[in-house]
């Protein structure tokens, strides 16, 4: 018994001291041959996704459930060998950052949802030390698709959902027929 009375069981795993600074999530790692991105640390587990397939890494347990893999499972294969950290390429960089920027600029200047004025707006804004800490910013068609997918997630809706594309279907022919 621990010192609050508490009553651990013997069949509950330990819970890993090393998650968080092992095994930080959006790193990546080479798991089978194919590099894979630590998504997240749940409880125990590590929920790592490939980066071709974006398929989740499983193991079959010693019951035969198919399950993610405990983040000490993952530590000892870093630690045979058989797995192995890829190294960052540009070290600092958040996965995400570049486009979180580019759509923070634009919301703050309050740029139109257009190809022209996103292009615009970033060609004469995107600084030296924002290409330093990012990279060239994203094409603009891109940055519009983020964008409204923001915006409908905003509003609670699914983005490209069919109820949207028949709204938009009906609305074009009723502009048609006018």
């Amino acid at each position: 018994m621990s010192d609050h009375g508490d009553r651990i069981s013997a069949t509950e795993p330990p819970r890993p001291e090393c998650g968080d600074r092992s095994l930080p999530v959006g790193r990546l790692i080479e798991v089978l041959s194919s590099p894979h991105r630590v998504v997240a640390i749940v409880v125990d587990r590590a929920l790592l996704c490939s980066i071709t397939s974006h398929a989740p890494y499983l193991v079959q347990e010693e019951d035969g459930s198919i399950q993610l893999p405990r983040v000490v499972k993952i530590v000892a294969m870093l630690e045979d060998g058989e797995a192995a950290l890829v190294p960052d390429e540009k070290p600092g960089r958040v996965p995400g950052g570049r486009m979180r920027e580019q759509i923070r600029m634009l919301e703050e200047a309050a740029v139109p949802q257009g190809d022209k004025a996103i292009f615009l707006h970033l060609a004469t804004h995107w600084s030296p030390d924002h290409e330093r800490r990012f990279g060239p910013f994203d094409e603009p068609w891109k940055i519009r698709r983020w964008r409204a997918a923001l915006r409908d997630a905003l509003r609670g809706r699914r983005s490209g959902s069919r109820e949207d594309r028949t709204r938009t279907r009906q609305e074009s022919r009723q502009e048609h027929d006018r």
